[in-house]
């Protein structure tokens, strides 16, 4: 299976919205065990001083570096599309004119677009991140308190070798060494 797809796959999941994770608590009764997700708004967005809404144009072929939003991110795509790519460009998901697209707090993604480029209206909460090398976006989003699936996430779409991404989880939560192996 060529990475892409896996990442597809993995990101298809009732855990993901777009390029974030969704934090769910497992609660376990007597013969059932229930999965919740988020119930307030607070576990989807975080609000902080660096919120701001903007029009953004971007060129044809436009090509950005990977960024993290700690506080999530709402955007309505108005003209042309765009799509969040791997580090090689791939696509792993198309947003295309009319599309809402929603990042939950401490998402990541690489936004690039085609030939016809894109026009979009955002509100981000409480800023964005961006770091020249994947490696420090990890730390940063560490820094920053982004739980543990997040940087899993960001970790399977920026590093494509596995032994890598267990390298890094390994290294960032020690205490996770014996009990899981994180995503392949």
């Amino acid at each position: 299976m060529r990475f892409v797809d896996e990442l597809r796959m993995k990101t298809g999941t009732r855990d993901y919205i777009n390029s974030g994770v969704i934090e769910r608590k497992e609660l376990v009764f007597p013969g059932a065990r229930v999965r919740m997700g988020p119930i307030g708004f607070r576990e989807f967005a975080a609000f902080g001083d660096k919120g701001y809404d903007a029009l953004l144009t971007l060129d044809p072929f436009y090509d950005n570096k990977p960024h993290l939003h700690p506080g999530g991110e709402l955007g309505v795509v108005l003209r042309g599309m765009y799509f969040d790519a791997d580090m090689e460009g791939n696509p792993i998901f198309e947003y295309p004119e009319g599309t809402i697209v929603w990042y939950n707090k401490f998402s990541t993604h690489r936004p690039l677009t085609g030939k016809e480029g894109a026009h979009i209206y955002y509100v981000t909460f409480s800023g964005f991140v961006e770091k020249p090398v994947p490696y420090e976006l990890v730390i940063k989003a560490k820094q920053l308190k982004a739980p543990e699936g997040a940087i899993d996430y960001m970790l399977h779409w920026m590093i494509k070798d596995p032994e890598e991404r267990q390298r890094i989880m390994t290294k960032l939560f020690p205490m996770r060494e014996n009990r899981e192996t994180y995503r392949r």
